[in-house]
């Protein structure tokens, strides 16, 4: 993971530059596995509706199950040019809709995909009992363009809405039309319900699914470490044993806040700001103990990622065996997040987030540029996959990275690295051989290394710190397998 915030001022000029959007439809239906669809329709409609600013637009619906509500999810157009929605369910009140029960925002809108957000509170619904579903089109923005099908359901509209009426009151017309491709969903069981696997052409040669009640010391190296201990990327972080555990098939890491030093005598958590202004922070950081897939091979996450809180700095990469900036270096970053991923201290979409590439030349340590990518849906509210695959067997050595949103998912290329890609130096195919082949590297460990970590931000250059942070209670980063493919 390394000091990754060091690249984000080419970053913010780049990342849309550089093509770094995948903006493909994210699955077919609105509910990812292990999800419970409660109320809605998860299927993708194919009539495009135009809803102008500050209208919402409600469609009646009975639910299909009872259960806690925890996303609501829309459809949006490939058409779209709307970049933010409030989504809301409504009890019904007579013929229109009554009561808000539910409502979130979604603030970086991928246009031909479904788009979600979390909904706080877990309020409940009842199956049979008949809800509204809506969309409020950003007030004063450009319309948002949603997908419906044909029918005869009644539909309600009213206009001049800068946020959702609550009570809705009374609907300012209504039309014919059909069910708007919208739903809302239980939380995704704890346990995924499916698995990564390698791909035709490779063999597996490192798995873990985190199926005991304990991480595999066999296989990983758990952290326990004041922050002087490689203070490259955990500064202000004590990586605490205590913060890593394994239980319902999933690892989990926290990250803390604590108000007296918690190494290494570990002291209580305190979420709230500490008297005096003085905060302490641990984390958690698990290593593989052995190296594979030198040369040709890849590597797969499956995770869900924690929730945004200032400060946080949760990350999934590959490292060769070699110690940081030696000779033949290399890192490969799939994921790392940030609150405020592109202007320090303003936050933004939640579902952003951070892919770097890391060589060491000799002298310096050098990076991709235009390392943002985004925004994927609920990477904080249910499992997706992130892959890396490296291959030194061809001219140009590649590194391609990819993101699904679960196994049996659309694979999404995000990004093909070359030494003529944009680099913060002088990039070489030789150079970025010898990383991929581990050169140098000890007989029987060779190749890349999986490390799974929550810190906090390691400065505050580029980023604002968790001290920031009025609260600092984020949820676990949650892995629920890694593997390693040999090609």
């Amino acid at each position: 993971m390394s000091l990754a915030c060091v690249a984000q001022e080419d970053d913010i000029a780049a990342w849309d530059a550089d093509g770094l959007l995948d903006q493909d439809q994210q699955g077919v239906t609105g509910v990812d596995a292990g999800e419970t669809l409660l109320v809605g329709t998860a299927t993708v409609a194919g009539t495009t509706v135009s809803l102008n600013a500050g209208t919402v637009d409600a469609h009646p619906i009975a639910a299909v199950a009872s259960g806690a509500v925890a996303k609501l999810k829309v459809y949006v157009d490939a058409t779209n040019t709307a970049t933010t929605l409030r989504l809301g369910l409504y009890a019904r009140s007579g013929s229109a809709p009554g009561a808000l029960v539910a409502s979130c925002n979604v603030t970086g809108v991928t246009s031909g995909a479904w788009n979600e957000c979390a909904v706080s509170g877990s309020p409940s619904v009842t199956s049979g009992t008949t809800y509204y579903v809506t969309v409020l089109a950003p007030s004063g923005g450009n319309p948002v363009k949603t997908r419906r099908a044909g029918g005869t359901t009644t539909s309600y509209w009213k206009a001049g809405q800068s946020t959702l009426p609550n009570p809705y009151g009374t609907p300012g017309g209504s039309f014919s039309a059909g069910l708007l491709s919208f739903t809302a969903v239980a939380a995704s069981t704890t346990t995924p319900t499916d698995t990564i696997s390698c791909p035709p052409g490779y063999t597996e040669v490192f798995r873990d699914d985190f199926d005991g009640t304990s991480v595999d010391t066999t296989k990983w190296t758990i952290a326990n470490q004041n922050t002087n201990a490689d203070a490259e990327y955990i500064r202000l972080t004590h990586m605490l044993a205590s913060n890593v555990s394994a239980s319902g098939g999933t690892l989990k890491i926290a990250s803390k806040r604590h108000c007296s030093d918690p190494y290494p005598t570990l002291s209580p958590e305190n979420p709230g700001q500490c008297a005096g202004g003085t905060n302490y922070y641990s984390g958690g950081l698990i290593m593989g103990k052995r190296g594979h897939a030198a040369g040709k091979g890849m590597m797969i996450f499956r995770a869900r990622m924690p929730s945004p809180v200032q400060g946080y700095f949760p990350a999934l990469w590959a490292r060769n065996t070699h110690s940081w900036q030696t000779n033949t270096y290399g890192e490969l970053d799939l994921v790392e997040k940030w609150w405020d991923p592109l202007t320090k201290g303003v936050h933004s979409d939640d579902d952003l987030m951070a892919q770097t590439t890391w060589i060491y030349d000799g002298a310096n340590s050098l990076h991709t540029n235009g390392n943002v990518f985004g925004p994927y849906a609920g990477s904080s509210t249910g499992f997706h996959v992130w892959e890396v695959e490296w291959d030194a067997t061809v001219t140009p050595a590649t590194i391609k990275y990819y993101y699904r949103d679960a196994p049996s998912s659309t694979r999404h290329h995000i990004r093909t690295v070359t030494h003529s890609s944009g680099w913060n130096g002088t990039m070489t195919d030789a150079l970025m051989k010898a990383a991929i082949n581990d050169t140098g590297c000890s007989a029987g460990n060779c190749g890349f290394r999986p490390y799974v970590d929550f810190a906090v931000q390691p400065d505050t250059r580029y980023h604002v710190s968790p001290d920031a942070a009025t609260t600092y209670d984020p949820t676990d980063l949650e892995v629920d397998a890694v593997i390693t493919c040999g090609g």
